[in-house]
């Protein structure tokens, strides 16, 4: 028997104390009601300690107590070695570079296998295991490629839980490091060092002139690479110089539009081609709401429907809503100064040819309306007039910003409130069309590739390209920029494997019986339970 945390086992000193103590019987004590009742001194016999066994609920406890220490230090059975006692966990994310290294390192641990027994295979990303012999684990993992998935995180997890669900050894191939220390972990990392020459992020713009930027990242021995980039119908083709020694560099480059997709590709052959290609697709983005003052019913529910209608993205522009132009700053920002009480019907209403008054019908619907005393000072823009007296103000330096000085119960019961208010959050928040990317996720259906799919044994959405869903969607996917890690093992995995092979490592946890007798002995003390009799009394 063997246990995992031995250091649970030095709380049997004090149970051993205290079982001792309870089993050498003492002197019952006599309760004496009067003293003057003794009539003279009395010859009381010395009673010898012995051994007396405690009451059944008593011992009961003291089992319970010690069947818990003992489940704490998790105890261990080991025996033959079991079917299912090797796993073997493959990481398939993008440090690990051109398939066929993986493929190599598992072809490494096969050879190292005896030919009969089973096998528990688990894949990252995927995390299902699958139990097959070990005649044919191989196969599985040839069939299957790397991803571009960064899987530090996932990998570490998996580790730890076949560490506790199955005794045997745990087979790793991977070459990042582990934050798991276990004796049965055996980490094989595909041999030689790894070049990489990667495009670690892409962004482009439409105004005020289209352009691309590519910021390139040259872990390898290259000088010079060759960039293409294509949008639309335009591709263009350039030399570009690398930076060493790790090192990044951006390149912009210049093109004459900008259609729904753009693409930059590496000419370069390394190991690892999943970021020798980036992608950007042309979507919607809408601002983030920020509220820093109590909002009136009908703006707060505005707002929940808008956030919900139009979610903002990790490039979301955040707009404050403030009460005064000095909390605004210098940010994306909209003021709603406080309202009097008092409200009155305006004479005329002007609204001048903006986006943020553009679209909705205001004169149509605007009956009482409560003013606000008038706008901040600065260089500000009315945009909206209510009897001559300005009720919504803009600017665009040194954010854009808009002051919204007026209320209106009529508007709040009408769809141009809608209207409005989503003017006014589109243009602050900047909200509108740009180009985006995501890091690599698993697809449901309806996704289909744009042009050309995934290598073969990798599942949609795993690997950079742009996905078309049903509904029109598209999506481009990227690869994270991921640092190359110098890996280096303390010991030798096959001097490591023998050992594990040869004792079988297949050990039966015993912690899980050994609490539940725990709780059975604590409902038996519980049920045989009795209150401790009065001490008997001498008579006079």
């Amino acid at each position: 028997m063997a246990f995992a945390f031995p250091y649970f086992l030095l709380a049997l000193v004090p149970w051993a104390a205290v079982t001792l103590w309870l089993l050498v019987e003492r002197p019952r004590r006599v309760r004496v009601p009067f003293l003057p009742l003794w009539r003279g001194p009395a010859a009381v016999p010395r009673q010898r300690s012995a051994i007396q066994w405690p009451p059944v609920s008593l011992a009961a406890a003291m089992a319970a107590m010690l069947l818990a220490i003992v489940a704490a230090a998790g105890p261990r059975v080991r025996g033959a070695a079991s079917a299912g006692a090797l796993t073997i966990v493959v990481d398939r994310g993008i440090t690990m570079g051109k398939s066929s290294r993986m493929h190599q390192a598992a072809e490494a641990i096969a050879a190292q296998l005896p030919g009969s027994g089973v096998v528990d295979l688990v894949m990252v990303p995927d995390g299902q295991l699958r139990r097959m012999d070990r005649a044919s684990w191989l196969g599985a993992v040839r069939d299957s490629a790397v991803t571009a998935v960064d899987t530090s995180s996932d990998l570490t997890t998996v580790v730890r839980a076949r560490l506790r669900e199955s005794a045997g050894a745990v087979v790793v191939i991977s070459n990042r490091a582990l934050s798991v220390s276990d004796r049965r972990v055996v980490q094989v990392a595909p041999e030689g060092p790894m070049q990489n020459l990667g495009i670690v992020a892409i962004a482009a713009r439409a105004e005020p002139s289209p352009q691309v930027m590519i910021r390139l990242k040259n872990e390898a021995a290259l000088t010079e690479a060759t960039l293409v980039v294509a949008t639309a119908e335009h591709r263009l083709s350039q030399r570009v110089v690398l930076p060493s020694g790790g090192q990044e560099r951006s390149v912009f480059v210049d093109l004459p539009t900008l259609g729904p997709v753009v693409s930059a590709k590496l000419q370069v052959e390394d190991d690892i081609a999943a970021d020798d290609q980036a992608f950007l697709v042309r979507q919607r983005s809408w601002p983030r709401i920020e509220a820093r003052l109590a909002l009136p019913p009908e703006l707060e529910r505005m707002f929940e429907v808008y956030a919900a209608h139009r979610p903002p993205s990790a490039t979301s522009q955040r707009v404050s809503i403030v009460g005064d132009a000095a909390a605004a700053g210098g940010s994306p920002a909209i003021i709603i100064p406080p309202l009097p009480a008092a409200s009155t019907r305006p004479a005329d209403v002007r609204v001048s040819d903006h986006p943020v008054v553009r679209q909705a019908d205001l004169a149509a619907v605007l009956g009482e309306v409560r003013l606000a005393a008038g706008p901040p000072e600065g260089d500000w823009t009315p945009v909206l007039r209510l009897g001559g007296q300005a009720a919504v103000v803009v600017r665009e330096a040194p954010a854009r910003q808009a002051w919204v000085g007026f209320g209106s119960e009529s508007l709040a019961r009408s769809p141009q409130f809608v209207v409005f208010w989503s003017s006014v959050l589109d243009w602050t928040g900047e909200g509108g069309e740009s180009f985006g990317w995501s890091l690599p996720q698993a697809l449901g259906s309806g996704w289909r590739a744009w042009e050309a799919g995934p290598p073969a044994g990798v599942q949609a959405g795993l690997w950079p390209g742009v996905w078309v869903h049903a509904d029109g969607r598209m999506m481009a996917i990227n690869a994270p920029a991921v640092p190359l890690e110098e890996l280096a093992l303390r010991t030798e995995w096959r001097a490591q494997l023998r050992p594990l092979l040869a004792a079988g490592a297949g050990a039966r946890e015993l912690s899980g019986g050994l609490l539940a007798a725990s709780l059975g002995a604590l409902a038996v003390a519980a049920i045989t339970w009795q209150r401790r009799p009065a001490a008997a009394g001498v008579a006079a």
